[in-house]
């Protein structure tokens, strides 16, 4: 994955843990949750990232559109097997709606181009812990200024009249680089 798509991630990762709601909020894949003390939990991954060419891929500095599939991995402890379904829509409703509105995450994204939920269940048992395996799409750009070492600085003309003699001063003009 490329340093921004992680910046992404870690971003998502900052404002879910800011935002509170869950007692543990992992940043990658890490071991199993002790559910007894860590649950409601929250783990953001980078799914899969694709870079395809921002325009004509010949033309121009290097630029990529970069479709990143983040994922959050939402586990609760519910109670009760009644109580399993709303509870984890709710947790995972609130960690969707908090991204979605988040100022700081959505001003380093240019778009979120979908969103896909998926709920895993467990069998019946004495606990009840479920799952909510969140992936957002989202879309940046990023482009690469060729280093250049010998960069241009400027023009020199030299002119004379046509037909002048070898006597004709000539005239000099320098054109500067624009500035940035």
């Amino acid at each position: 994955m490329t340093p921004e798509a992680i910046e992404v991630r870690d971003l998502a990762f900052e404002r879910l843990l800011a935002f509170g709601t869950f007692k543990t909020v992992r940043n990658g894949i890490s071991e199993q949750i002790e559910p007894a003390d860590q649950l409601p939990a929250a783990t953001v991954f980078l799914r899969r990232e694709n870079r395809t060419p921002d325009g004509d891929a010949n033309v121009g500095e290097p630029s990529f559109v970069h479709d990143v599939t983040l994922g959050i991995l939402v586990t609760i402890d519910a109670g009760s097997k009644s109580d399993l379904e709303p509870v984890l829509h709710s947790y995972t409703n609130d960690a969707i709606g908090f991204l979605l509105s988040d100022t700081t995450f959505l001003s380093e994204i240019e778009a979120v181009t979908g969103i896909d939920e998926t709920h895993v269940f467990p069998k019946d048992g004495e606990t009840y812990y479920a799952e909510a395996r969140v992936e957002f799409s989202v879309t940046f750009r990023t482009s690469f200024e060729p280093f250049v070492p010998t960069a241009y600085r400027g023009a020199n003309f030299k002119t004379t009249p046509s037909g002048a003699s070898g006597d004709t001063p000539a005239i000099r003009t320098r054109i500067p680089a624009p500035t940035a």
